[in-house]
């Protein structure tokens, strides 16, 4: 009998290898193809479900309406105790006519016009003053060469005659030598003072309290 030749593990390794069935290959090639269209479909067309999510239905969900806070009570509401007080009438002293009325002051009234003096009593004035004064004047002895020099005083007297204010030289001498002329017609109207003005130019006393009294050093 002729015994076949046991091959070892080294000979079958070096044999051929053994063809794969082709059954095998062709449906690990559809597994494949279905695997990977599977997986374009839901990288391009995500899982929608029928049942909206619950926090879109909650998002369209009204909110619910706000509890409604108690009143609270204003420091301007009227006192529920005067809220019925009868209304007040205005009293008639304050309308507006007898306001007006109360607000009238009569104005005061105009002062008369002070009479004025005729000229001729002015004139009768004029020279009683200067006598006054020149009663009241002693001029020097020596009377300076040249154009004469006639003092002028200035005299402000109050209603009975007296002073209201220091005499003032109006023309002082432009000459030294006349100047003791000029103080002898001021010392005059000091030595007169107070004049006493007869009654009869007392109601004119606005045309005489300011005067300009004349000296000639020439009359005695």
């Amino acid at each position: 009998m002729t015994r076949k030749p046991v091959k070892t593990r080294a000979a079958k390794s070096r044999s051929a290898p053994e063809p794969r069935s082709s059954n095998t290959l062709r449906n690990r090639a559809v597994i494949a193809s279905v695997l990977l269209a599977a997986l374009g479909v839901a990288v391009w067309h995500p899982w929608r479900p029928d049942k909206p999510p619950t926090r879109a239905v909650a998002a369209l969900t009204p909110p619910p309406a706000p509890t409604p806070r108690p009143a609270v009570k204003s420091q301007l509401d009227p006192i529920p105790a005067l809220a019925n007080a009868p209304a007040l009438t205005p009293s008639p002293t304050y309308t507006i006519a007898s306001t007006n009325a109360a607000l009238t002051i009569p104005l005061p009234p105009t002062p008369p016009t002070p009479a004025r003096m005729p000229p001729t009593l002015e004139a009768d004035f004029d020279a009683w003053l200067i006598d006054a004064y020149r009663a009241c004047y002693t001029p020097p002895p020596a009377t300076p060469e040249g154009d004469p020099y006639l003092p002028r005083v200035r005299v402000a007297l109050k209603s009975d005659g007296a002073l209201a204010g220091a005499p003032r030289l109006v023309n002082p001498p432009w000459d030294p030598a006349w100047r003791p002329h000029a103080d002898a017609a001021v010392k005059a109207v000091k030595s007169c003072d107070p004049l006493h003005v007869p009654d009869k130019y007392a109601p004119y006393y606005s045309q005489w309290k300011t005067k300009t009294v004349f000296f000639d050093p020439t009359r005695s």
